[in-house]
């Protein structure tokens, strides 16, 4: 019977061969997670890695800014883990390619940046640099408050970063801009 426990480890910790759904609790908030097919780690990996980065959130905030969220992670692809997108506090979706190894996952930021979002008010179009930048200047603070990255680190990615939300040379504000830099950076500069 021994072999029975041994086997489940196994399968736990492999890549699963077709989705992976599962839910939990943080808070009193549930989480409803969905892994595409053949999800590049094992899908307690993806559970630690949700649970994790819910766990930043709720230590930084106090509770989980909303009583309920799906989380889909978006398989296939060759890259490694990529980018994410925020629905309106319903819904997140994490894209990990094939390349995505669970170092990856332990030291991502993405999962942390789109989960911040759900704690804003939705913002006009025009206005996405003031969603982005909070996103983006708080996540280096939840992640060094936790532990996963130091201060300093915080403060070398900011001090490489921050220079490109400058605006350029013919800018006429941070509502009319759609460059990556001053969404992302100009919005956690200001």
């Amino acid at each position: 019977m021994r072999w029975l426990g041994t086997l489940l480890a196994l399968a736990l910790a492999a890549p699963a061969a077709q989705a992976a759904d599962f839910s939990f609790e943080v808070e009193g908030s549930k989480l409803r997670v969905e892994v595409g097919e053949d999800p590049p780690v094992s899908r307690l990996a993806i559970h630690r890695w949700v649970e994790r980065s819910s766990a930043m959130v709720v230590d930084y905030f106090g509770d989980f800014p909303v009583p309920e969220l799906k989380v889909e992670i978006v398989t296939g692809g060759f890259g490694s883990l990529g980018w994410g997108q925020h629905f309106r506090g319903r819904r997140l979706e994490i894209h990990a390619g094939q390349r995505t190894r669970v170092d990856d996952i332990e030291d991502d930021w993405v999962m942390v940046h789109e989960m911040m979002h759900c704690a804003f008010p939705w913002l006009d179009r025009k206005h996405r640099w003031m969603r982005e930048g909070l996103s983006t200047y708080l996540e280096s603070v939840v992640r060094a408050e936790a532990g996963v990255i130091s201060e300093e680190e915080v403060w070398a990615r900011w001090l490489d970063r921050m220079d490109n939300g400058l605006p350029a040379k013919g800018d006429r504000g941070y509502d009319f801009s759609r460059s990556w830099g001053t969404t992302y950076w100009g919005g956690a500069l200001y």
